[in-house]
């Protein structure tokens, strides 16, 4: 019986195995999307992101301690992030933690009028919570998870120990033994720091009350044996933390019946102060002793003072909103008294005090210093620019110059070693699209919308002044524009709807030159001026004139572009294009120039929803799918990937890219500049 049993039963003869067609289906796709993945760099990476998006299951939900401090690369290094948006701030002692973009700083504040970067590291998401306890920085880090960096040496932050997994820590507050996390739609999150150089997981299942129910933790803070969770969806929620390595439960509330969209919560002495989780919703002080949150009393303030950062120390509220600083005096929460509202510092996205001073950090890239000794009068100590977004990047006698807010322009010395905060000129634009240069100046194309009427297109030179600052040589209309520019040695080029305007330098002369179809994109080198202009639903052209005589400008070649182009470079002997279609791969073509203007295609090379463009020597660099690629060129009929740097998990939203000796600078948005240095030169 026995034997008979372990021998697998016979077949009928011409009986063919039946697949389940959804069984093959399944197979087959899985397959494409693994091949596809590792037929990139760090696949892996993208294997799981896809995966989650498709079927909204995280296959890296498992708690891991190892996760990488900076993103993978090939022939890269990533050197350094400089600005940034400055979404977090703890002040212990005279050292106040900041975190700008995906970089944390250390800043000397002891002379709260000159303060001093003085240490500084480079992670891998965006920054947006950090608490310092002991000598020791907890960092919620995004797709980073959350980051333990020994800071007791401020000019060398050394990171210790991380956690995480594809959900990212939106904020954290640390006990006696533990760290509680906000993890989203994971909800809260434990791991013992008692020895914060090998933190372990605690195993804590956080879940809603029904089936039906989500959860989304946007932020928690501690009061003695209270945790509060904030809830986007559940509102707040309570816990006992008598046993602080398992939480219990105990009663939730909500604000009108609903989650807790936005806003900040700070506690002390079982007052809880929430403020503003709606543009409406004003400021809540709660209860917290009982088993269940009672609301004590709650504050009016304007609809557009919504709360982003709230801190409670001494019987009073300090309180950050969109639109100015509020300071609430709650030793009676059922009677509490607006003492202040100012608008010194506005934008607020975190805040600390420590002492008689407040310190805060602005949607602007600003360090506010404001004097609270009187809490009816606060005072403004000083402010520093020290972050900010980036959007559109020059680099020109070894300063690189990058367009930010978008009404400023910040400086930044190329060495990456380099800790001074950025020197600053703030110009009156208003929406900064495109920006080159023409020798030591710059030009700006600025777009304004007045409350009535269409929008206002400018064209504005910056010219370069001795003492390295830049002063508005003159500013003109451009009707229809596209928010293109190019500009050679003597001219600026300015791309519209129905054709391209051109400006001497000087500013005294002004030429119009129509094309139909309108300018998308442009270029210049010497006396020649490249055009793309789409013609049609698939069809692009690139046209080249000779713009040597510019108020009569004369065709001297075109060539077809594959359904549209995204970015074009020239140098003195070809141009580069990337080109394709809306999805899927694009491509790099090198085109190469003839003495007479004409193009010759020469040689391409497919790099994957390429949108972003720089060219040096013999190298281009491409902003891709989620990537930073370094292209060999140095054969243009033959180029070749020889370099990547993987942004997966980091939400760099490039707008601009530029290159020079080896280093490559990514204009990230909210991430300020992001440093490369390519290691295959």
């Amino acid at each position: 019986m026995e034997e008979q049993l372990s021998h697998p039963a016979p077949t009928v003869p011409g009986r063919r195995v039946r697949i389940s067609p959804l069984l093959l289906v399944w197979v087959t796709v899985s397959a494409l999307i693994v091949a596809a993945a590792y037929a990139q760099t760090a696949g892996l990476w993208r294997l799981a992101a896809f995966t989650q998006l498709v079927t909204g299951y995280d296959i890296f939900s498992q708690k891991r301690f190892d996760i990488p401090r900076l993103p993978p690369t090939k022939n890269f290094d990533v050197v350094a992030q400089k600005g940034g948006k400055l979404s977090a701030i703890a002040v212990k002692d005279k050292y106040a933690y900041i975190g700008a973009g995906q970089t944390l700083l250390v800043v000397n504040i002891e002379n709260p009028k000159q303060i001093e970067t003085v240490g500084s590291l480079l992670l891998l998401g965006q920054i947006s919570d950090i608490k310092v306890e002991n000598n020791f920085a907890y960092v919620c880090n995004g797709r980073g998870g959350l980051r333990i960096i020994d800071v007791s040496k401020p000019e060398a932050p050394k990171e210790v120990a991380a956690y995480g997994h594809m959900a990212a820590p939106k904020h954290v507050a640390i006990g006696l033994e533990c760290a509680y996390i906000a993890a989203g739609m994971n909800g809260l999150e434990i791991i013992d720091v008692k020895h914060p150089t090998s933190p372990s997981t605690i195993n804590f299942q956080d879940a809603a009350e029904k089936k039906s129910e989500t959860l989304d933790a946007l932020s928690v803070c501690i009061d003695k044996e209270r945790l509060c969770v904030m809830d986007e969806d559940q509102g707040l929620r309570l816990f006992d933390l008598k046993d602080p390595r398992n939480p219990i439960k105990l009663g939730d509330w909500k604000a009108g019946g609903r989650g807790l969209r936005r806003g900040a919560a700070g506690v002390e002495d079982n007052t809880l102060v929430i403020a503003g989780d709606s543009p409406d919703a004003g400021v809540s002080i709660l209860n917290i002793e009982g088993s269940k949150p009672e609301l004590a009393s709650s504050i009016d303030v304007p609809s557009y003072w919504y709360g982003t950062s709230t801190l409670v120390r001494n019987g009073f509220a300090y309180i950050g909103t969109s639109s100015g600083l509020l300071i609430v005096d709650i030793h009676n929460r059922k009677k509490p008294k607006q003492l202040s509202s100012t608008t010194l510092v506005t934008g607020i996205k975190d805040l600390d005090v420590e002492g008689t001073k407040l310190y805060a950090t602005t949607s602007a890239g600003d360090l506010t210093i404001v004097d609270i000794s009187d809490p009816f009068t606060p005072l403004l100590v000083s402010h520093h620019h020290i972050g900010g977004d980036a959007q559109m990047l020059a680099l020109m006698d070894g300063t690189l110059y990058a367009t930010s807010n978008p009404s400023e322009v910040q400086s930044f010395k190329p060495q990456p070693e380099d800790k001074t905060p950025p020197s600053v000129q703030t110009f009156n634009f208003k929406g900064v699209r495109a920006l080159c240069q023409s020798d030591a100046d710059i030009v700006v194309a600025d777009e304004r919308f007045p409350a009535k009427g269409a929008r206002i297109s400018l064209a504005t030179l910056l010219q370069k002044q001795p003492d390295g600052t830049f002063k508005e040589k003159w500013s003109q209309t451009v009707e229809k524009s596209n928010r293109e520019l190019a500009c050679s040695k003597n001219n600026i080029f300015v791309a519209a709807e129905d054709g391209v305007h051109i400006f001497t330098k000087s500013g005294n002369q002004r030429f119009f030159h129509p094309i139909k179809t309108g300018a998308d994109i442009l270029g210049a080198h010497d006396d020649f001026l490249y055009v793309v202009t789409d013609t049609g639903p698939k069809e692009t052209l690139l046209y080249v004139f000779n713009a040597n005589d510019p108020e009569h400008l004369k065709k001297v070649g075109q060539i077809s572009i594959d359904q549209k182009a995204y970015a074009l470079v020239t140098d003195a002997r070809h141009v580069y294009v990337l080109e394709g279609g809306i999805w899927g791969d694009r491509e790099l073509s090198i085109l190469d120039r003839t003495t007479s203007g004409a193009l010759k295609r020469t040689g391409t090379i497919k790099i994957k929803q390429a949108d972003r463009l720089a060219v040096e020597g013999n190298r281009a660099y491409v902003q891709g799918f989620l990537q930073v690629n370094s292209v060999d060129i140095s054969n243009p009929k033959n180029p070749k990937l020889v370099g990547t740097v993987d942004l997966s998990a980091i939400p760099l939203s490039a707008s601009d890219i530029e290159a020079k000796n080896g280093i490559v600078y990514i204009a990230a948005e909210d991430g300020g500049v992001y440093i490369l240095k390519d290691k295959t030169l």
